[in-house]
């Protein structure tokens, strides 16, 4: 390096006083012909003593700056000697592990401390092979607010601050590794630098397996068993508390019943791993208790946290979970992530309880809700069907015997509407009852109470706008919940065991209302939502629906006018008919079909249902889909014939519904739709 660095200056130590004497020569020229040719001096003699003084000028300047030159280069050699050494000092001394990195993503200079974790000399090699990602990936995980600019030519340092890093692991030890770009003589590299983690990653692995997790367990369905079969439910409650304590032993945790078919269970994040591995398998050991003749399967419902809160919130966060899992069925474990929701089970169909308990107490509550309000506005989902309107109109009704102001907000170029509309505008409390969302929005008030009818995903609703201006709100649904809500309703009643949003308004009007308040034309309404649910009576169908129907007859409803509501065009026909060119039997019992569409957002939609419909009565079938394009999206209607779950299988295409009939919309093509369905449908047959 001295060799390297000698030979320039020696060049300097002659070019620079050459340089200097060649420029007093020519001064002195200069003065030489000026005095010359202006005095009277023998131009000989003056040349003498010019010569002279030259001579003498010379040689002390060529010495001077030539001695001057060499103490420079003397320095900068002594420097560069210095830092040379320090440099090797500092690269096999220092005990934090660090690696320069070349552009090109090669190790090009290693320290003692990486070569010995290493147990190699890796200069050459990929760093990807060193610890398996890439420098700019270091570089990016690093997100420093600045950079370390190291230019080594000009000796110009810059430091800044760098970012968290990225964890990698070299030889089954963790360490924190932070990137620097750098330049060296104008070419970039990198500098990668390592710091030991692998102690506080144990540490954190350690607590986050050791992390405690609350969960709630609930017998959902023992006691209305009970009340079908004639068997002991002692006998069978015992059987399954048994099947949860040896549960509990098993992951070595803490297992106590806190009231009546409903226990506490403490275990580590470990053991709940574990059972996410397995799916849940203690859902499949529960539902084989059987019970009587028919074999009538017991299902239980779980709500956990994984939460790192005080247990308080954790035990908050587990209750909510179980309400969630609850109002989406049951037989179901549902696990609360900090914000993130997860799923299991709810292969079973919710079984409907004969008590009237629930809808008596939500009949009060939403009562007093709606008196305390200002005014009332009740939406239901887009592309409103009977049971969205129908469930509208009838608590639209409850406001009015409230004393409330009431407005249904709704799309009112649905055909769906103009056919409940045509009849319902003859009164005239409906003269000024409908309103758009747009409209709808100007009266909103700091006390205005908003009711959402057959729909719980605020993505589908009427008006989200609205909902995200009010306060107060409540929800009345018969579709599984997706998601826990960020906010506290004021009243939600969602049973998914209902056949429709129309029979628990029922409901509740029955248990709120005296008799002869409904009028005829708002009972038919209502009753066309309870006869679309249920395919005309012929599905999902138990005695709270007959009830329910039975109910609406008595205040004016009728079978045969309702029938009307039904009448088809030769376009829907049509439209219904695209479907049958193409069906396709997937994996031997699921249908599909598809159709481009005929352009009508709310035909399409309805022909897409119609088709999932009749497809269900081929033979072998149990569950079908049907895809329509409307628009710039992908319609798809499911429907089930009650042995497998389709609303579990939208909801991984952001759809929702229930058990046995469900929907979904999908932005893209035709083709992209199926494949997204396609691999739901595989998801969830690969882990029944």
């Amino acid at each position: 390096m001295k060799k390297n660095r000698s030979k320039p200056a020696s060049s300097a130590d002659i070019r620079i006083p050459l340089v200097v004497c060649v420029i007093i020569g020519i001064f002195l020229l200069a003065a030489y012909t000026i005095v010359v040719s202006f005095t009277a001096l023998p131009p000989s003699l003056f040349g003498i003593i010019l010569t002279v003084v030259y001579i003498y000028t010379a040689i002390f300047t060529f010495l001077g700056v030539r001695n001057r030159l060499r103490k420079i280069a003397l320095e900068e050699e002594r420097a560069a000697a210095y830092n040379t050494e320090i440099y090797q000092m500092f690269r096999e001394t220092i005990d934090l592990p660090y690696a320069i990195v070349s552009a090109e993503g090669r190790v090009t200079i290693i320290n003692r401390a990486l070569e010995e974790i290493l147990g190699r000399q890796a200069t050459g090699e990929a760093l990807e092979e060193i610890c398996g990602t890439s420098a700019e990936e270091i570089i990016k995980a690093s997100e420093p607010d600045g950079q370390l600019s190291l230019d080594i030519q000009s000796g110009k340092i810059e430091y800044a601050n760098p970012g968290e890093g990225m964890i990698v692991g070299i030889r089954r030890r963790r360490f924190m590794a932070r990137g620097y770009p750098m330049m060296v003589s104008g070419t970039r590299c990198y500098m990668i630098v390592f710091t030991e983690i692998t102690a506080l990653v144990e540490l954190r692995e350690k607590m986050k397996r050791e992390n405690i997790v609350v969960a709630f367990i609930m017998l959902d369905n023992l006691e209305e068993l009970a009340q079908y079969v004639r068997v002991s439910y002692r006998s069978a409650a015992n059987e399954i508390d048994t099947i949860l304590k040896n549960w509990a032993a098993s992951m070595k945790g803490l297992l106590r019943e806190y009231d009546r078919n409903r226990y506490l269970l403490i275990i580590t994040r470990e053991m709940l791993d574990e059972c996410i591995k397995n799916r849940f398998e203690i859902l499949d050991s529960i539902r084989n208790v059987r019970l009587g003749d028919d074999s009538m399967s017991v299902t239980v419902s779980m709500g956990i946290s994984t939460g790192t809160g005080p247990l308080s919130e954790r035990e908050n966060e587990a209750m909510l979970a179980l309400d969630l899992a609850l109002q989406r069925g049951g037989d179901q474990v549902v696990i609360q992530h900090g914000n993130e929701t997860e799923f299991f089970g709810g292969r079973s169909k919710g079984m409907q309880k004969r008590t009237r308990v629930r809808s008596r107490v939500n009949a009060a509550v939403l009562c007093n809700r709606i008196s305390e309000s200002s005014n009332v506005l009740v939406m239901g989902h887009k592309n409103p069907d009977f049971d969205s309107i129908g469930a509208c109109v009838g608590i639209a009704r409850l406001c009015i015997f409230c004393g409330v102001p009431v407005k249904i907000v709704i799309d009112e170029k649905s055909d769906n509407f103009r056919i409940i509309a045509e009849r319902l505008l003859r009164n005239s409390e409906y003269s000024d009852m409908f309103t758009d969302p747009l409209s709808g929005l100007d009266l909103v008030k700091p006390d205005t109470l908003l009711v959402i009818c057959d729909a719980n995903n605020f993505n589908i609703i009427e008006a989200p706008d609205i909902a995200d201006s009010v306060d107060r709100i409540a929800i009345i649904d018969h579709h599984r919940q997706t998601e826990q809500f960020d906010f506290e309703p004021l009243v939600n009643y969602i049973d998914p065991a209902a056949s429709s949003t129309c029979e628990l308004v029922a409901e509740i009007l029955e248990q709120s209302l005296p008799a002869g308040t409904i009028l005829k034309d708002e009972a038919n309404a209502m009753y066309a939502g309870l006869m679309l649910d249920t395919k005309f009576f012929t599905k999902d169908t138990a005695t709270r629906t007959f009830a329910a129907a039975l109910y609406l007859q008595r205040e004016g409803a009728k079978s045969e006018v309702v029938r009307q509501f039904f009448e088809e065009d030769i376009s829907d026909y049509l439209a219904e008919a695209k479907f049958s060119s193409d069906i396709e039997l997937y994996r031997g019992n699921i249908a599909i079909t598809r159709s481009v569409g005929t352009g009508n957002t709310e035909q399409g939609r309805t022909a897409a249902s119609k088709a999932a419909d009749k497809l269900l009565t081929i033979r072998q079938v149990d569950a079908a889909f049907a895809l329509v394009s409307v628009n710039d999206e992908i319609r798809i209607s499911a429907r089930s014939s009650g042995k497998i779950n389709v609303q579990l299988i939208l909801e991984k295409l952001k759809g929702g519904g229930h058990f046995n009939a469900a929907a979904a919309q999908v932005k893209g093509t035709m083709e992209y739709a199926y494949q997204l369905l396609t691999e739901a449908i595989d998801e969830y047959l690969d882990n029944a």
